[in-house]
C-alpha cells in the first residue's frame, strides 16, 4: 500500500483533478493520506484520519510506504517549521507533528520556535480557549485552516487537537457521540446541529455555557442559541433551525 505525506502548510483537495474543481476539504500539514491512483501530477487520495476522498497536487505529498505516530500538534493559529529547502514552511493549528526532529523518506523536518502540544494533553476543558483563536476567520467552502474554514471543518480540526477525529461533514458528524435531549442538558463542547429537519443537517456548532454558541457563518463568530435555533447577535430572529445536540468522548 502507498501513503502520502502532506508537507505543506494547507493542501486543497477536489473534487476531480483540476485546479478548476471544487474544493471539497483540506488537508494540513502532517496529513497522511492513502494514495488510490497516481495519475502523475494528480493522485487520489482518502485522507486516514476522517476517510474523505478526493483528488491533490502529488507536488504537494511525499511518497512513503509507512506511517509513522504523531507527538505533537500545533495549537496556534500559525507557526512554522523548518525543512530541508533551508525555507521555513508555515503551519496551521492542528498540524501534526511526528517529532523536533524527523525524516520522511530522504526529506527532513525541524522544529524551531514552534508552539506545539503533545499529543493527548489536552482536555475538553480546554475547547473553548482552542476555538475562541478562529473567531473573525473567515468561512471558506471545503476550509480548515486560520486562513478560511467551514462550519464543520472547525469542529474537526479543534477536536482533533484532543485526539479526537471527527467525520469530515456536519451530516457525518451527526451520526456520532451520544444524543443530547435539550440545551439545558447541554454541556461546554457539546455539537449542536442544524438544518430544515433531522434528515438534512447542513450546520454545526459548538455549546457552551450560557446558551452561547461558536460557530462558522460567514466568519467564525460567537451568537446566542436557545431550543429553537441560533440567535445571530447582529440581526433579528433565528439563523438556523436546531436539530440535535451530540456529546463527543
Amino acid at each position: 500500500m502507498k501513503y502520502g505525506y502532506c508537507f505543506i502548510g494547507v493542501c486543497p483537495v477536489r473534487k476531480e483533478p483540476s485546479h478548476k474543481s471544487e474544493q471539497v476539504t483540506q488537508l494540513l500539514f502532517g496529513d497522511f493520506v492513502e494514495v488510490l491512483q497516481d495519475m502523475g501530477e494528480w493522485v487520489e487520495i482518502r485522507n486516514l484520519s476522517d476517510s474523505y476522498l478526493g483528488y491533490i497536487d502529488s507536488r504537494n505529498i511525499i511518497l512513503t510506504s509507512e506511517i509513522q505516530e504523531y507527538k505533537f500538534y500545533s495549537t496556534v493559529p500559525l507557526s512554522y517549521i523548518s525543512t530541508d529547502t533551508h525555507y521555513p514552511t508555515p503551519i496551521p493549528f492542528g498540524a501534526k507533528i511526528i517529532d523536533l526532529n524527523y525524516n520522511i523518506g530522504k526529506h527532513s523536518f525541524k522544529v524551531e520556535n514552534s508552539e506545539l502540544t503533545p499529543v493527548n494533553c489536552l482536555k475538553k476543558s480546554d475547547l473553548h480557549s482552542l476555538i475562541s483563536k478562529f473567531i473573525n476567520v473567515p468561512y471558506l467552502w471545503g476550509g480548515k485552516s486560520i486562513m478560511g474554514i467551514d462550519c464543520s471543518g472547525l469542529m474537526q480540526v479543534v477536536y482533533s487537537v484532543l485526539n479526537i477525529n471527527l467525520p469530515r461533514d456536519a451530516s457525518e458528524q451527526y451520526k456520532i457521540g451520544t444524543e443530547i435531549l435539550s440545551l439545558e442538558s447541554a454541556k461546554d463542547g457539546d455539537l449542536c446541529f442544524f438544518g430544515k429537519d433531522k434528515e438534512h443537517i447542513s450546520h454545526v456548532g459548538m455549546y457552551f455555557s450560557d446558551n452561547k454558541i461558536i460557530h462558522s457563518s460567514g466568519r467564525v463568530r460567537e451568537d446566542c442559541i436557545d431550543n429553537k435555533g441560533i440567535k445571530p447577535l447582529d440581526k433579528e430572529g433565528y439563523s438556523h433551525i436546531l436539530q440535535g445536540i451530540r456529546r463527543i468522548s
